[in-house]
């Protein structure tokens, strides 16, 4: 294969079926040829890479999913011919066997012998389209049921059960191993859910035992205490319809308004309960990435699927959660012309009537594909001078700054610092990895990709006092491709100047770039800007008036009191109120 690598192959993968991949094809002469059938929803086109991407911006134009594989070899297409006379001079020896279990094959998608894979069969092996998504179906017809996929990693369950629901039939695709996972446990698991959907095991072969082992289950004790319920109707209100995605809610209609366009939603954490792992300063707070997945969705329901950008977005102030409160929501995107619009989101609490805005920003429309960066995941080196922050020493660092972050935020398993960068290493937790979500990117492994940006922070530069902690803007965000909930992302994070510290207030900038297992990248944003604040170095006598500007003003002194008053002093969490108490002392009060 090294023969004829880096000459110009390339593979994409399509939403096509494999009639329409064959029809878009035929114009290019003999250079591109159908390479895999996965599934009726997915199939993989291969050969020139100069053809190819004008096949796939074709598609794109239908509104269709693609996207470009990252390989130098074309497999299954033209570029495989000088190879096939090679090929079955080197396999002429091979004796092939009868087989001692059923053989189907994805070559000519029908039920074969063993003998019948001689070195002939190699070469269409090599040549020829994969016609997975056909023998799948000739199983199914045959009364097989479950599908156990021997592999290091799963990629075909999902393509297995995409065949299943084309023929309106249940299965169940079950993995072996998962990468980066234990192995035995793994493989245990598997077994158990296997065991789960109804079939037999030879527990006996399993234990190596003619009597199986009793497992002994310990006790739950019982601890007495007493729960209130609350009523949360309010929040589960479906007036408006199914909820296509939980953080942006429903669509409402306005009549004869063609440039506005309205969502309404209803927060609580009943509903969005992974939102009571994310806290600042100890109160639930929905995180800025929510708006990042909720424009996301908002756009491609308001105007179809496409390579859309959220220019610019502000954050304007928290939204925050309890277990009792739900919050009415408001989502407000205004077109302005063809290729641009801007948004605003707004909030208000139950027996509140003035809306208050929450964020704001500018969007740019269905932007053509544009080039992928080609700062893929394999160019990323480590240096010399990386210093390597384990997962218990970064989440030591953001409660230091007071982001207290639960299990579905601790995604972080890594991150390789220096001087410029931040590389960091994204785990999904288990669940998010091991269920479906109506979401690009989950707001969880988002949030944590956005962590990176503390990555800089040392707990020794927090005082004693609190510390506030908050994002202010984003610039330029970009989605790519939708990763795989189960596959962990890498992240890159560039610091694009010194962090600025005046105060007690910090301020750090970075760059931003995401990429999935296969290298593929996700999504990338050119700033994020982060503010974190020591209130109690903000409090102290020296600090300069940052907060406001001196403007002096004429006036009369009042007649001398000296009566001695009672004052009330509120506590606040920056540290205004013991600056005001200390200068009451000095006065003499």
């Amino acid at each position: 294969m090294h023969t004829v690598s880096g000459s110009g192959g390339a593979m994409a993968v399509t939403e096509l079926k494999v009639a329409e991949a064959e029809a878009i094809i035929e114009k290019y002469d003999g250079k591109l040829s159908v390479a895999v059938s996965n599934s009726p929803k997915s199939t993989v086109i291969a050969g020139d890479e100069t053809a190819l991407i004008k096949v796939l911006e074709e598609i794109e134009g239908m509104e269709r999913f693609c996207r470009q594989v990252k390989v130098d070899v074309a497999s299954h297409s033209p570029q495989m011919d000088p190879l096939m006379g090679p090929l079955a001079k080197d396999v002429a020896l091979v004796s092939p066997e009868r087989s001692r279990i059923p053989f189907y094959s994805s070559v000519f998608d029908h039920k074969m012998e063993g003998e019948a894979l001689d070195a002939s069969y190699r070469v269409n092996n090599l040549r020829g389209m994969v016609r997975f998504t056909d023998v799948i179906s000739q199983l199914i017809d045959d009364g097989f049921t479950a599908f156990i996929e021997m592999s290091p990693h799963p990629v075909l369950s999902n393509a297995i059960n995409e065949c299943a629901d084309a023929k309106e039939t249940k299965l169940a695709a079950i993995a072996s191993l998962l990468r980066d996972k234990p192995e035995r446990e793994t493989l245990y698991n598997n077994l158990g859910m296997l065991y789960e959907q109804g079939f037999s095991i030879n527990w006996r072969y399993f234990y190596r035992a003619d009597q199986i082992p009793m497992c002994h289950i310990p006790g739950y004790p019982m601890q007495h205490d007493t729960y209130e319920l609350w009523d949360h109707s309010a929040a589960k209100d479906q007036s408006f319809g199914k909820v296509k995605n939980p953080v942006l809610g429903w669509r409402i209609e306005l009549a004869g308004i063609d440039d506005t366009f309205l969502w309404e939603n209803k927060l609580s954490l009943e509903n969005l309960s992974y939102m009571k792992d994310h806290r600042v300063n100890q109160t639930a707070v929905i995180p800025g990435v929510n708006y990042l997945e909720m424009i996301h969705a908002a756009l491609n329901e308001a105007f179809g699927k496409g390579y859309h950008e959220l220019k610019a977005l502000q954050f304007k102030q928290p939204v925050y959660l309890d277990d009792q409160s739900t919050i009415d929501s408001q989502l407000k995107i205004t077109r302005k012309s063809t290729h641009e619009a801007s948004f605003k989101y707004f909030t208000k609490s139950a027996g509140e009537i003035t809306w208050q805005i929450c964020s704001e920003g500018d969007l740019e429309i269905c932007g053509s594909r544009g080039t992928t960066p080609t700062d893929h995941l394999y160019n990323l080196r480590s240096g010399r001078n990386d210093h390597l922050i384990t997962k218990k020493e970064f989440y030591k660092i953001t409660e230091a700054i007071g982001l207290s972050y639960g299990p579905m935020f601790q995604g972080i398993d890594w991150v390789k610092l220096n001087e410029s960068q931040a590389i960091a290493h994204v785990v999904p937790n288990s669940i998010v990895a091991e269920n479906e979500h109506p979401y690009f990117i989950h707001p969880a492994v988002l949030d944590t990709c956005f962590q990176a940006i503390f990555a800089t922070f040392h707990k020794e530069q927090a005082s004693q006092g609190a510390i506030t902690t908050f994002l202010t803007h984003t610039k330029d965000f970009k989605w790519y491709y939708r990763p795989d909930p189960a596959d962990d992302l890498i992240v890159k994070a560039v610091f694009k100047t010194d962090d600025e510290q005046t105060a007690g207030v910090t301020r750090k900038k970075i760059e931003l770039s995401m990429y999935d297992e296969n290298g593929n990248i996700v999504a990338e944003l050119q700033e994020l800007e982060a503010v974190i604040i020591d209130n109690e170095a903000l409090g102290s006598e020296d600090t300069p008036d940052w907060l406001f500007d001196l403007e002096w003003q004429k006036y009369e002194l009042p007649k001398e009191d000296d009566t001695v008053g009672t004052w009330l002093i509120f506590r606040d969490h920056l540290g205004v109120s013991k600056s005001l108490t200390r200068q009451f002392e000095q006065s003499g009060h």
